[in-house]
């Protein structure tokens, strides 16, 4: 029931953009489910109250509740031959190859990952102050200097912090220092000048979500087309909106958003985790997975 003209107003500026509307269908999907089956569960209980045999009343529950999955499930099956031509051109063109993705510009890495590879959800993770950030900026700033679009959002700094890291990456110059040499002040010319034409943008923005992120880089790429993503960093995110619980658990949802964003733009995403501290109590410092 309406009954009053401004919740109409309020039902409609709420209502998902068509670029983020896919990120409400699983809530939409959940509660289709639960409804049917709340349903279904009551004409059994029903049943049973007008003297209906259980097994009869059992079997029929079973029967609904795989119609109700099977009716809402995301599964896509395909047989295995589909496609295989695609996959057997494609070992042809990789053929000798040894990076088949995009170069990080680290070669070494490059040897292990054939480069950052579509679709792929990269986690860079480390402890406080050990590199994460530069490594994420410096990898955008490899592929802008290739000619690839590469796309930087950072909840931690402002855009201009950012272009100005970035400019001491490519001049190597160290931009803390509050007194430049004349050399220094000609190679941070000279780098500047290169940034003006880098297809590479950022977002300093302070908030920041998946859902927000996956819309921007999906209206960027319609427009342009975008090689690589960089988020910095996966804890200083804000939960997906329809994420609720514990911060582990929002970390966890995140992360699961971040990575079918990946999967749906088909781009690389490299987004810096922060480590647990419990490898500083460990004989052996070197980070495994139980640190993430």
């Amino acid at each position: 029931k309406v009954d009053h003209p401004s919740r109409v107003d309020r039902i409609l500026d709420s209502r998902p953009a068509p670029s983020n509307a896919t990120q409400f269908v699983e809530p939409v999907r959940e509660a289709a489910g639960a409804r049917r089956l709340w349903t279904q569960t009551s004409k059994g209980l029903r049943r049973l109250e007008e003297g209906d045999r259980y097994d009869e009343v059992a079997h029929e529950l079973e029967t609904a509740s795989m119609d109700v999955t099977a009716d809402l499930s995301e599964a896509n099956l395909e047989q295995v031959g589909y496609g295989i031509a695609d996959v057997y051109d494609q070992l042809q063109v990789e053929d000798g190859k040894r990076v088949t993705g995009l170069r990080s510009g680290f070669p070494e890495l490059d040897q292990i990952t054939m480069g950052w590879q579509d679709g792929d959800l990269i986690i860079p993770a480390g402890s406080t102050s050990m590199g994460k950030t530069a490594f994420g900026l410096c990898a955008a700033l490899n592929a802008a200097e290739n000619g690839r679009t590469a796309v930087v959002f950072s909840t931690e700094m402002a855009p201009d912090r950012i272009r100005r890291r970035l400019l001491g990456y490519l001049a190597k110059v160290d931009l803390r220092k509050t007194k430049l040499t004349d050399a220094d002040w000609s190679d941070v010319a000279t780098a500047a000048g290169k940034m003006e034409d880098l297809p590479l943008y950022v977002d300093g923005s302070s908030r920041l979500d998946p859902v927000q992120i996956h819309s921007g880089v999906r209206d960027l790429d319609r427009r342009e087309g975008v090689d690589l993503v960089v988020v910095d960093y996966l804890q200083r995110l804000s939960p997906p909106p329809w994420s609720y619980g514990s911060k582990r658990d929002e970390v966890h949802e995140t992360a699961e958003a971040l990575k079918s964003a990946a999967k749906d733009t088909q781009i690389p995403w490299i987004v810096p985790s922060q480590t647990g501290r419990s490898n500083d109590r460990r004989e052996s410092k070197r980070p495994s997975i139980v640190d993430l």
